[in-house]
């Protein structure tokens, strides 16, 4: 108590993850600045709350993320449990950013026409003459793209991204050393 604030320096800046107390001790977990950087991903997930005729094999799956090239990506329908004229389907979570490119689906390996896309929701309808609930649907696109309309591919700006959508960190000296 009798010694001044101005002589101590900081020798460490992180944080408290975990402390445990006990009779005779108090024992501290700390992790450097760079564990506010974790997140788990993806963080968005397929609820019936959101798809009324979703299959309760795809209730609580992550939504698909991708940047840059990807090919033959799962999917998922979004109306399995229905009996509509086209089938559904999800191959990106938009959330953030609309898919730049969907060139391709496959059902159960072979090609198929797409009856209708939206880049911005990052789904497809396929033809119930071309579907049958339980089968494989893949699809060959190109993920994410920035706001000038062109894919996220340089790892850099996918690890900017990542930390920005996902996390809400700036791009700032505080949390990158620019």
């Amino acid at each position: 108590d009798d010694l001044d604030y101005a002589p101590y320096r900081k020798v460490f800046t992180g944080y408290i993850e975990d402390f445990t107390v006990t009779r005779t001790s108090f024992s501290v977990s700390a992790q450097d600045k760079r564990k506010s950087l974790s997140r788990q991903l993806p963080v968005n997930r397929f609820t019936v709350a959101d798809y009324a005729d979703l299959n309760e094999n795809s209730v609580d799956k992550p939504k698909p993320i991708a940047w840059g090239a990807v090919r033959g990506a799962p999917c998922v329908c979004l109306d399995e449990d229905g009996a509509p004229a086209n089938y559904s389907f999800m191959f990106l979570d938009t959330t953030y950013h609309p898919a730049n490119a969907l060139t391709a689906v496959y059902v159960d390996g072979e090609a198929v026409a797409v009856a209708a896309s939206d880049l911005s929701a990052g789904t497809f309808t396929i033809s119930s003459a071309n579907y049958s609930p339980g089968q494989e649907v893949t699809a060959d696109f190109t993920g994410f793209e920035d706001d000038y309309g062109n894919p996220i591919t340089n790892g850099l700006d996918v690890i900017l991204d990542i930390l920005e959508s996902y996390d809400s960190k700036s791009f700032i000296n505080e949390n990158f050393n620019i």
